[in-house]
Parts: structure tokens; sequence; C-alpha cells
């Protein structure tokens, strides 16, 4: 793992955040309707929140990424998304947590 670097399930204070973080490579108007549409899907229980995963450095939000265990064995996965000069090596700890938690 990434020196310094936490990785759990996005708090509910932080899950907006980690969503645009997730989408930050959609235009700002496609960003925001996949926010909105993420967090709802997680308020009506289609989408388990602990497959939200942050990752944290000194408390500050640099990664997230999104999972979703899928019906005959499967899973949706939305690739990591890391702030600007976060090491890759982040991105790599934000998929083996999220295989991770799909296993389990």
């Amino acid at each position: 793992m990434a020196p310094d670097v936490t990785i759990t399930p996005a708090a509910a204070d932080e899950r907006a955040a980690a969503l645009r973080l997730v989408f930050g490579h959609l235009d700002p108007e496609t960003r925001l309707a996949r926010v909105a549409a993420g967090l709802g899907l997680i308020d009506q229980g289609e989408l388990d929140p602990a497959g939200l995963l942050a990752a944290r450095a000194g408390g500050r939000l640099v990664g997230a990424v999104v999972v979703a265990p899928v019906p005959g064995a499967g899973a949706a996965v939305w690739p990591p998304r890391l702030e600007p000069g976060v090491a890759d090596a982040v991105a790599d700890d934000l998929v083996r947590h999220a295989a991770d938690w799909l296993r389990g």
C-alpha cells in the first residue's frame, strides 16, 4: 500500500466528493447527473455504499473507486480516479481493496 494512505468505504459526508472524483473525467453536466444518480442509488439501497471506496492521505480525499456486484458472480467497476499528483500506486491499492471487498 502507498505510504500514509488509508482506504475505506467513503463516509456518508464524503460520498458526493468521492463520486465527483470518480466521474471527474466527464463534462460538468454529465458529472453532476452521475453524482446525483449514484447518491440516489445509495439512498434507495440499490448501490451498497461499502462499494464506494475512498483513499485518504493526511485526512484528505485523494482517490476513489466504485464497485458493485452484479448477478452471476460479476461486478461493475468504475475505474479509480486520483487527484492530480497522487502516485499511481494509490489506484492500484484502490483496485486491490475493491477486489477484496467484492470477494467478501
